[in-house]
């Protein structure tokens, strides 16, 4: 095939169209570079949230240590941020070179989330008569696995979360892809990923009010649940993201490292010690939870893309951000069969911030040995059959005459 395609350039005769044509053919199927810092985040963030499911099984630790170990349910919104910075990375890196991005990007997307979220669907379903309500709010039928199965569970509230344990996430960023492409073309500068953080935090506030008397007849809590998980309560996390990404050619100066880290120590440390943001947004309170995480994870996107210091960088950190996804989904059951081995522990005080610790540990080590697995025989594989797919879809590309 390179014969092929360098006989066509020479036979060009014209040096900067044959130089176009190798371009046109080369970076259709080239991949966007990846980013150490971004894996290493994503491993920061999965971590995070195997933390925090593991809290419950520890009712004695105190009250600092479960207000820390807490926060990384925020784990998602910095998975949300680092998923926004590399969709405008991987965008920006495919723009021009391929005739059909929006279509290409549904394609990656698809291929890339659906068949490990298939298996887990699969897999939580016949569990499900074993272990019912396994870490699972809503309601468990044939309409919630469908909407499930189609990636719509997010927009409604018995079933965001009722087959695939965390699946809400999953279902927010299948919802928010759909809207991407749009943003990519239209977000061009620092200024208006500004206005768009802005306008997502109205829209959140007013989507959360809206739902409240739409779904009124919607059990408090449940309700109160669908409106922490749905998209429009995450899409400023998203936009943060995108501002994230507009900012990236300033942070890499150097010049905001320091004040940075700062801010971020200081906003997580009035989270622990106060935690006076409410979890969803409303009218009277804009600024959620999730929103002032997210303003942290793209300090820290910012931070380790001038600096990306090897406490955090490093070889094991990448390799379980590049495993993330699959952990996502797998850290469940590994906590959950953690419960049924050795139940809820009786330590308290600062033995069981120990052997919360050391089971933290092993619950990790277990899931991302499994994720490990998952992540080479499915996720990859899905990937090189998103792939071949557009692959398949430029091959006229060659077989196009020159002129």
């Amino acid at each position: 095939m390179l014969l092929a395609v360098g006989a066509r350039i020479v036979a060009a005769g014209r040096g900067r169209v044959g130089v176009a044509a190798f371009r046109e053919w080369w970076f259709v199927s080239t991949h966007p570079r990846r980013y150490a810092y971004i894996d290493a985040l994503r491993g920061l963030a999965i971590l995070g949230v195997m933390a925090t499911h593991l809290i419950g099984l520890f009712p004695g630790m105190p009250g600092w240590s479960r207000k820390l170990a807490g926060l990384g349910a925020h784990g998602v919104d910095l998975f949300f941020v680092a998923s926004a910075v590399t969709l405008m990375l991987s965008w920006h890196a495919r723009r021009g070179t391929d005739r059909s991005l929006a279509f290409s990007f549904y394609v990656r997307r698809l291929f890339r989330i659906a068949p490990m979220f298939w298996l887990a669907l699969v897999t939580y379903s016949a569990l499900h008569p074993l272990w019912p309500q396994f870490w699972q709010s809503g309601l468990f039928t044939v309409r919630s696995q469908w909407l499930t199965a189609t990636f719509l569970h997010g927009w409604s509230p018995d079933s965001i979360n009722s087959v695939v344990p965390g699946g809400w996430t999953i279902a927010a960023e299948m919802s928010f892809y759909a809207a991407f492409p749009i943003l990519a073309l239209v977000i061009s500068s620092a200024s208006r990923a500004v206005a768009l953080v802005i306008c997502s935090m109205m829209v959140a506030a007013a989507a959360n009010a809206w739902a409240a008397v739409a779904w009124s007849g919607t059990a408090h809590a449940e309700l109160g649940s669908f409106l922490l998980w749905w998209l429009p309560n995450n899409l400023p996390a998203f936009a943060i993201g995108i501002l994230a990404y507009q900012l990236l050619p300033y942070a890499r100066q150097g010049r905001w490292v320091l004040p940075l880290w700062g801010t971020c120590a200081a906003l997580i440390s009035y989270l622990v010690v106060a935690g006076k943001l409410p979890w969803a947004s409303s009218w009277t309170h804009p600024v959620s939870r999730g929103t002032a995480m997210a303003a942290c994870a793209m300090g820290l996107v910012l931070c380790l893309s001038a600096n990306p210091t090897r406490l955090l960088v490093n070889p094991t950190m990448r390799h379980i951000g590049k495993v993330s996804y699959s952990a996502y989904l797998i850290h469940f059951l590994v906590v959950e069969a953690f419960r049924q081995v050795f139940g809820p522990s009786e330590l308290s005080g600062l033995p069981a911030v120990l052997v919360y610790g050391l089971s933290l540990l092993l619950v990790a080590g277990i899931t991302v040995a499994v994720s490990t697995i998952t992540q080479r025989v499915i996720e990859r594989r899905g990937v090189r059959w998103g792939e071949a797919l557009i692959s398949s879809m430029h091959k006229p590309l060659l077989s196009r005459p020159l002129h």
